[in-house]
């Protein structure tokens, strides 16, 4: 390659050369213009060959396979839009300002970011999005911890709409996203009744229930979704997907009503009934006074999905979760 762009450099100065008696000096390339565009092509041909980690490496912060986290206000070479070549890539925060960040993308029109100041990111993410529809596309995530301490990433890829290429937001998901090695579950421990059933949130694990999101590879993004059907901030957790007619991120399990996966704990103080279903005509039991109990899933509407210490199971329906039966609800902010 090396002996090919020398032989391009001798072609372009015997060019020059001819042809300098009658363009003038003004149009003429001088040798020092020459040697800077070859160094330019080998460079941008060595970056093309370079990992990503590797030609990040004083940006970029962690990294797995489908998961890196770089640097904001440093330059990343990054194929965003999967077209084989590398974009240069930079996260501006706006040194101060609340509303002059950006983000910046080689070939396409930067879009502002209304963040900065004490609120901004020092870091911003790329991910190798894919979900269970088939889309895949690489996303760029710039995290937002907002006034109130609320989490939130938005999203932003390179999108065609009619014919034309750019960089567009295309949604996002109320938390911070993370590699999963980073996420800790709740449920991959045995829940112990028999114990202090609060130690859970005092461990952290909770946090990251309720504040964490990560890449599903080939499914979507797992993250917390705000539940509204109890007295209580809780959450429960959704796959987020992309829907390609709205070009943006969507709640899968609102589209499709599918159950939420939640965590919280509550005490019984009045005796209630427990359904086999989610139907007031289906089997039931009754739920004894005096237990914890972990409320498993949520429909978001009308039930909530429980297990008690007496192992009672089944669906309680959100009217009967109140402070007259329950004590132990948590209210944040």
């Amino acid at each position: 390659m090396k002996k090919v762009l020398a032989l391009v450099l001798i072609l372009l100065l015997m060019t020059a050369a001819m042809v300098g008696c009658s363009q003038k000096a003004a149009t003429q390339k001088s040798e020092e213009e020459l040697r800077a565009e070859v160094k330019a092509e080998l460079e941008a041909e060595q970056k093309n060959k370079m990992t990503n980690n590797e030609m990040n490496q004083d940006a970029l912060i962690e990294s797995s396979y489908n998961y890196y986290k770089f640097k904001a206000d440093t330059k990343v070479y990054f194929d965003i839009d999967g077209d084989g070549t590398n974009e240069e890539i930079t996260y501006d925060t706006g040194n101060g300002s609340y509303d002059d960040g950006k983000l910046m993308v080689a070939g396409y029109q930067p879009i502002d970011i209304m963040l900065g100041g004490e609120m901004a990111s020092d870091s911003f993410n790329i991910i190798h999005f894919s979900d269970k529809y088939g889309t895949k596309m690489n996303m760029i995530g710039i995290f937002d911890s907002g006034p109130s301490a609320d989490p939130m990433t938005t999203f932003y890829s390179i999108i065609e709409n009619e014919g034309k290429k750019s960089l567009a937001n295309v949604g996002k998901v109320n938390a911070m996203i993370v590699d999963v090695s980073d996420y800790r579950d709740p449920y991959n421990i045995s829940f112990d009744f028999s114990g202090d059933p609060y130690r859970y949130f005092s461990e952290g694990m909770v946090d990251d229930f309720y504040q964490k999101a990560f890449l599903k590879e080939g499914e979507g993004i797992e993250a917390p979704v705000f539940l509204t059907t109890i007295p209580q901030t809780w959450f429960g957790r959704g796959l987020f997907t992309y829907d390609v007619n709205a070009c943006s991120l969507i709640d899968d399990n609102e589209k499709y009503e599918v159950d939420y996966v939640t965590y919280a704990v509550l005490k019984v103080v009045k005796d209630v009934k427990v359904y086999g279903d989610k139907q007031r005509n289906s089997d039931h039991y009754t739920l004894k006074a005096g237990q914890n109990i972990l409320l498993y899933a949520a429909d978001n509407q009308e039930w909530i999905f429980i297990e008690a210490e007496d192992e009672t199971r089944g669906w309680v329906h959100v009217d009967d979760v109140i402070r007259d039966n329950f004590e132990g609800f948590v209210l944040f902010g």
